[in-house]
């Protein structure tokens, strides 16, 4: 077990301990509502990024800055597999978020600079959504528990500390694939190893598997 899946642990644990005292009901709320969040933050990313392209030609820039860092980054592509550089799970964001480009063939250095920073640039529109219905949900789930202060029962308790492991763990999963895929333009040292031998390396490879 890495220090990653300590990581994960104390977030889970942090989860859990919420569950415990905010009860069944707002704990299946809170995660009900950011699982919601995931496939509204995906559909809302785009305008926003064609906006940021419109306006600031972001993604652009974002890219060419991109590939200047990428130039000088210790090494280049060391991990092999369906694209130089990228993980199973970023192989499969890059499907799913610049899937013109992942199409394409990666044999030179620009090709995957280019492909690899567009995607990051694509991910940060979509956590800057992501982000705002966390706040947003946590903001109104604020308002639900000021309006109502009935006694939470044990068995409910129990029940909210189960579904805030399983709420820690999602965010763990979604902050292992932002992190693993920033990372892929540098050379597999000890901080890549730790990142795809932990334990939720293979849980997140196994729930992408559910995203055709």
């Amino acid at each position: 077990m890495s220090w990653v899946d300590l990581a994960c642990l104390t977030v889970m644990l942090w989860g859990a301990v919420r569950g415990y005292l905010g009860g069944l009901w707002r704990a299946l709320l809170h995660f009900t509502l950011t699982l919601f969040a995931l496939p509204a933050a995906f559909s809302l990313h785009k305008p926003l990024l064609a906006f940021l392209n419109h306006q600031w030609h972001f993604e652009t820039a974002f890219v060419a800055w991109y590939i200047r860092l990428g130039r000088i980054a210790p090494a280049w592509g060391g991990t092999g597999g369906k694209r130089p550089g990228l993980s199973e799970q970023a192989v499969h964001l890059a499907e799913l978020f610049v899937p013109e480009l992942a199409v394409l063939p990666v044999a030179t250095q620009e090709s995957f600079l280019v492909l690899l920073g567009t995607l990051l640039a694509r991910m940060a529109a979509f956590c800057a959504f992501f982000l705002f219905f966390a706040v947003l949900i946590r903001y109104c789930l604020q308002l639900a528990g000021n309006a109502g202060t009935a006694k939470v029962k044990e068995w409910q308790r129990l029940g909210g500390m189960l579904l805030g492991l399983c709420h820690g763990f999602t965010l763990s999963v979604l902050a292992w694939l932002l992190f693993d895929a920033a990372l892929a333009i540098f050379s597999p040292g000890a901080l890549g190893a730790d990142f795809r031998s932990s334990y939720l390396s293979a849980a997140s490879s196994l729930l992408l598997r559910f995203f055709p």
